[in-house]
């Protein structure tokens, strides 16, 4: 498994890095509604979490703008100029970036476990 943490690139080439945390997690839980812990379980838990498209949208979005908040101050973005640097064309690409981030972040999970498989 590479030791480096998953990437995408912005609108404007900027290079966001997405590297997990126990806080990260805890903040997903406690702003998005999102319990990452629970969704890397089974393929069930991730239809739980996002139960309606649309609002799977948005939670994506906030939970990739708590993982990048760090980063998003440092550049001195508000999280709509972030929203837009993303939205649409590096949308899947940040949420794969994301998804292989949480695969990472709990390598033993169900979810970790096919990701590895994967590559």
């Amino acid at each position: 498994m590479p030791d480096t943490a998953p990437t995408f690139t912005d609108l404007t080439g900027c290079t966001w890095r997405l590297e997990l945390t126990r806080g990260m997690i805890a903040a997903v839980k406690t702003e998005s509604g999102v319990d990452l812990e629970d969704l890397v379980r089974t393929p069930r838990s991730i239809r739980r979490a996002f139960r309606d498209g649309r609002d799977m949208l948005q939670q994506l979005a906030g939970i990739l703008f708590i993982v990048c908040e760090e980063q998003i101050t440092a550049e001195g973005l508000s999280p709509e100029a972030f929203a837009r640097l993303i939205f649409p064309p590096t949308f899947e690409k940040a949420v794969d970036a994301l998804f292989v981030a949480v695969a990472r972040f709990f390598p033993y999970s169900e979810f970790g476990r096919a990701h590895r498989a994967t590559v």
